[in-house]
């Protein structure tokens, strides 16, 4: 069995037990080392005659990654983060009132903790000072309208039409 091995550890006792590697297949393992056998076939243990192929099944970094939670560190330090563990930052800016919060991630896609392709990009929200919309109503007038050619009211001046 040499299964937890390093692939070249794994191809050695392998051959020194006078069996020869077959098929090298990779996979993603994001909980196995990067160059450690996850399986072999035929299993560890199985009797062979000598000089079978045995084919090994070994492990790749895995393409994908945790998303850092960056929520509440300012800008410089959230791209920091999200470049250093593989992703792409953008960064959108969002109006608020608070001061605090100038320069400080607000909100962050995908969220902290889920796990994303290695390259992905992680779009977050940096706080930038703004004022709150308000809207004023418009009050409202009426413009008197004027006719012509018709009777004057009474007690208009002779004339007024």
């Amino acid at each position: 069995d040499v299964t937890g091995r390093t692939q070249s550890a794994a191809e050695a006792a392998l051959t020194g037990a006078g069996l020869a590697v077959g098929t090298v297949t990779r996979q993603p393992s994001s909980t196995q080392t990067a160059g450690d056998v996850i399986s072999q076939s035929p299993s560890g243990g199985s009797s062979v005659s000598t000089g079978s192929n045995v084919d090994l099944t070994v492990a790749q970094a895995s393409n994908e990654a945790s998303v850092p939670s960056v929520v509440g560190k300012n800008e410089a330090l959230a791209a920091a983060a999200l470049g250093g563990a593989g992703f792409t930052p953008r960064t959108v800016n969002q109006a608020t009132t608070d001061p605090a919060k100038v320069g400080i991630v607000l909100r962050q896609s995908p969220a902290g903790g889920r796990r994303a392709r290695k390259g992905a990009t992680v779009t977050i929200s940096v706080g930038i000072a703004g004022t709150p919309t308000t809207t004023t109503p418009t009050p409202t007038t009426t413009t008197p309208t004027t006719t012509t050619g018709a009777t004057p009211p009474a007690g208009a001046p002779a004339g007024a039409k």
